[in-house]
């Protein structure tokens, strides 16, 4: 899952770095960009937190927002590889979709440095927009096989595409996860879970309809 029109996130040089040597740049590419807005962090800081030369660096990545790229595409890919357990176990969208929402909280309350760096990157309006967009087609591709099977399965009697359906989910979760940022200092994990499960309620009623619901 490299960058959107090239793969370039990181080079291959990188890849073929002993593990241990990755895992150090890995690492310590974290701890940095969790701790300090991405704006202040320079590339001097990085090598010497990841004992490389700067040379080195750019033999490995374009710039600092490649790294920076790189390591949201390492929290992405763990994140949904923990969520698509989620996508084999139960067979019903809301079900499925409480279930996530449930995981996501977990997720981000077990991986302290994952949502330090998540935060990071809300905190940036441009850089935000610039990075979300490189996963935005593989978020609503995941969607889409969920409701997709619903779809098939009976559940959901609608005559939106799934395609379409799926993309307004995904903006539903997204304008709730901004909100959740945005009173992030007012809403305990289970305040915020009952939030999205209170909105995912009203999306099956809706979607269900309401004379299958009274």
């Amino acid at each position: 899952m490299g960058h959107r029109g090239g793969e370039r996130v990181p080079k291959k040089t990188f890849f073929n770095l002993p593990q241990e040597k990755r895992e150090r740049i890995i690492k310590s590419a974290l701890n940095i960009f969790s701790s300090k807005p991405y704006h202040t962090i320079s590339v001097n800081q990085l090598i010497k937190a990841a004992r490389i030369p700067k040379g080195s660096f750019y033999q490995y990545f374009k710039d600092k927002k490649d790294l920076f790229r790189y390591l949201i595409q390492l929290i992405y890919a763990d994140k949904v590889k923990r969520l698509r357990k989620v996508l084999n176990d139960s067979y019903n969208l809301f079900d499925v979709l409480r279930i996530m929402t449930r995981e996501a909280i977990e997720f981000a309350k077990e991986n302290p440095t994952y949502t330090a760096i998540a935060n990071r990157l809300m905190t940036d309006p441009e850089l935000k927009k610039e990075i979300i967009a490189d996963f935005l087609p593989d978020g609503n591709g995941f969607m889409e096989e969920l409701v997709l099977r619903s779809y098939e399965s009976g559940e959901l009697k609608t005559e939106l595409e799934p395609e379409v359906l799926a993309r307004i989910i995904m903006s539903i979760f997204q304008v709730m996860g901004d909100y959740i940022y945005e009173k992030s200092g007012n809403l305990s994990a289970k305040k915020s879970e009952e939030l999205f499960i209170h909105v995912i309620n009203l999306l099956e009623h809706g979607l269900k309809g309401c004379e299958e619901n009274d």
